[in-house]
């Protein structure tokens, strides 16, 4: 191809599923320019000319943005014969977010500088009304002095009602949101848990929801949590945790509600702060003896209790009775400095209250009083080739297991073989709500059960796991 319109044809700068990049010059303006074709393939005349027309609206509503974190929109059309659409964009010299990860490593200081310069460009699409659905590495450029530019607003649209399609879900697998997967509606805040994943990603190098297939991505995106980021980077400090849990949390509501939220907090941890209004300074009043605290409180419990307990403590959270006790220890703290007062803590006072948390954290893990666990055994007998099982405790994904059958040929027929598994959960003692989930893709199957059970440590229970009639229908017992 050598002319789009009257673009001039330069050369191919990537191909992908949705079509071809160009570089192209525009001998009107005299300007070089980048050209995205987009491809349909493969559906009816009405629907090409449907996703046309919704391409064009899509486009006109993304040229309205004019801002420096957004590659800017100049152009729309099609190709004359084939009426392929195209659309005429800013040309970025640079490289994308995701070869340059993959290329070298960054410091965290540029990583948080990316992540924020990000987030208030999406703070400023959003404000126009305009949800990007597809924010990636791929999707970044960045320019040879360090500024990120968001590209591909090719299935931005505007966030409207009337212009998403019931069930629809626009994105890429590892970067989508819950409420994205689920086919639901979608606001700014998709696009920040998108960013949100960028940042784990970038952080700790590798993605926060792993998995062998889109399938098995999307369900630990929508019912997983991501091991804290200080696990897989230990280099980083404990706010970090604290950041990301909250810009990837499952419900919308518990998120960074703007960019501008997020770009704060993400300027707040690379000044060392955990948000940016915290004050900083730690005054030494009396050097080696007294230290005057002010707020915010959160800085009080950090300079307390954090430093004087192990990081695999803190974070693994092996049982809730560890997490209820050191959030009963914070809150304390939280009553004592209300707010208008200072809270003149000494070294002494210190060191007694870090001895606590320690002391807690022995008691509920082992070393002086041990807390019971109740075991509750799993056994299944089924006859799929290949399923998934899942289970729920008090709708916690507590067990994940692929059930898999041998397969023997009889007479020439196939025969699957029935398979089975014995396995066991550790929990919590007391009454809870079990979930049974079991899905096979190659059988078309997915059914739940759920099942009231009150466990203890003293006796064992077992959850039986049966499929009866024809239709294979799911069905659990307790014994």
């Amino acid at each position: 191809m050598e002319q789009l319109g009257r673009y001039k044809i330069e050369e191919v700068l990537g191909r992908g599923a949705m079509g071809i990049v160009y570089r192209a010059h525009d001998p009107t303006i005299d300007r070089v320019v980048a050209i995205k074709t987009i491809t349909i393939r493969g559906v009816t005349s009405d629907e090409e000319e449907e996703y046309r027309q919704r391409f064009f609206r899509e486009a006109r509503a993304a040229g309205k943005l004019s801002h420096p974190g957004v590659v800017t929109i100049y152009d729309l059309g099609q190709q004359d014969g084939s009426q392929t659409p195209y659309i005429v964009m800013e040309y970025i010299q640079g490289t994308t977010l995701d070869a340059l990860i993959s290329g070298c490593e960054r410091t965290v200081s540029k990583t948080l500088d990316l992540m924020k310069q990000i987030a208030e460009a999406l703070d400023y699409a959003h404000s126009q009304g305009i949800v990007h659905r597809d924010i990636k590495p791929a999707n970044i450029l960045v320019t040879p002095d360090g500024h990120a530019k968001i590209t591909d607003f090719g299935i931005a649209k505007l966030a409207v009602n009337q212009l998403t399609m019931p069930g629809e879900a626009l994105g890429t697998p590892a970067y989508m949101s819950p409420e994205q997967i689920a086919g639901g509606q979608v606001d700014g805040r998709s696009d920040l848990f998108s960013l949100g994943i960028m940042l784990y990603s970038m952080l700790a190098g590798e993605k926060p929801f792993p998995g062998d297939s889109a399938t098995s991505v999307m369900f630990n995106i929508t019912y997983k949590q991501p091991l804290p980021v200080t696990q897989l980077n230990p280099s980083l400090d404990s706010n970090f945790d604290q950041v990301i849990e909250r810009a990837l949390a499952k419900n919308p509501a518990d998120r960074y509600q703007t960019g501008k939220e997020f770009a704060e907090i993400l300027e707040g941890l690379k000044q060392g702060r955990t948000s940016p209004t915290q004050v900083q300074s730690l005054v030494e009043e009396d050097p080696g003896r007294t230290v005057l605290i002010q707020k915010p409180v959160q800085s009080v419990v950090q300079s307390v209790s954090t430093p004087s307990i192990p990081r695999d403590l803190r974070w693994t959270k092996k049982s809730n009775l560890a997490a209820q006790g050191f959030h009963k220890l914070r809150a304390a703290l939280v009553q004592v400095a209300q707010p208008g007062f200072s809270l003149r803590i000494t070294r002494k006072t210190q060191l007694c209250l870090a001895s606590i948390s320690v002391v807690l954290a022995l008691f509920v893990f082992g070393s002086i009083g041990p807390a019971k666990a109740a075991k509750l055994e799993i056994r299944c007998v089924h006859s799929f080739v290949s399923a998934d099982l899942f289970i729920w405790i008090d709708d916690k994904l507590s067990y994940e297991k692929e059930l898999a059958g041998t397969v023997r040929k009889r007479l020439g027929l196939i025969k699957t073989v029935q398979g089975s598994l014995a396995d066991a959960i550790v929990t919590a003692p007391g009454k809870h709500l079990v979930r049974v989930n079991v899905i096979s893709k190659t059988a078309g199957y997915d059914q739940t059960r759920e099942i009231q059970a009150e466990l203890t440590s003293e006796v064992g229970k077992r959850l039986d796991i049966k499929f009866t009639g024809r239709a294979e229908s799911l069905d659990v017992e307790l014994r």
